[in-house]
């Protein structure tokens, strides 16, 4: 693809993203960089939490890193494997489950790992009541039940903003590995806002567009360029920066 037609698919993308933004107004959003390969988890029992997660074997530049994080049940039909034992596993983040955790009521665990009332254990019966993978689960204390009316009442598409918490998902499939999550402490930032200025604009889509077609080894390679680590910037990237056109950060 020459430049001229580089340039006409970036033009279009930018303007489709301006009318968007016209429309609808900017908004900033939370987004998490997570991993795509497993990573080791080691678990104990919880303090602030009902359980303490240490992450390792965690790469640089994610959302994440090596260190201890809160963690919490939502599934009960295995039992906590802990320290010394380690397990690999997949990180999700709640705002986008995988599909077999799709239909769980994320929004509520969200909704109640930012507005925590009573104990650690009241805590955990509340988040079991939303997402549980046994099946059902009734809570036994008046304050986890407080928890669980709060949230019906005003949880439902709760999306954690800038400093609250988000659950990640620790998931090793088709294994009797239990599934967890781990509160992670995200600031708002858009992954294209690709130099870090809090907005995504023609700066970004100007570095999207002189990188467009490159692949590492290219003169014109920029890893920046490559939104979703693919290896090429194409019009994935430019699909993702036309999305958040407009957008901000706190």
């Amino acid at each position: 693809m020459n430049r001229k037609a580089i340039s006409t698919v970036m033009l279009i993308a930018v303007s489709s993203a301006l009318l968007v933004t016209a429309c609808h107004g900017s908004e900033a959003v939370i987004s998490l960089d997570l991993p795509v390969d497993p990573v080791m988890i080691e678990v104990f029992a919880g303090n602030e939490s009902y359980l303490t997660t240490v992450l390792s074997h965690v790469p640089d530049g994610y959302s994440v890193a090596n260190g201890t994080y809160p963690g919490w049940r939502v599934d009960m039909r295995y039992p906590i494997i802990g320290s010394p034992a380690t397990h690999w596993v997949w990180l999700y983040s709640s705002m986008n489950p995988p599909s077999d955790l799709h239909g769980q009521k994320w929004d509520m665990v969200n909704y109640i790992l930012n507005h925590k009332q009573g104990s650690v254990k009241e805590i955990q019966q509340a988040i079991l009541y939303f997402i549980n993978c046994q099946g059902g689960f009734t809570p036994w204390s008046s304050r986890a039940w407080a928890m669980v009316n709060d949230a019906e009442a005003n949880g439902t598409g709760f999306t954690p903003t800038s400093g609250q918490a988000i659950a990640v998902i620790c998931s090793k499939p088709l294994s009797n590995i239990p599934i967890t999550i781990i509160e992670v402490y995200a600031l708002n930032t858009l992954l294209t806002d690709l130099n870090g200025d809090r907005i995504v604009n023609i700066v970004d889509v100007t570095l999207v567009l002189k990188a467009f077609g490159s692949t590492p080894g290219i003169p014109n390679w920029n890893p920046v360029g490559d939104i979703n680590h693919d290896g090429i910037v194409n019009v994935i990237d430019v699909t993702l920066i036309t999305k958040d056109y407009g957008k901000t950060s706190l």
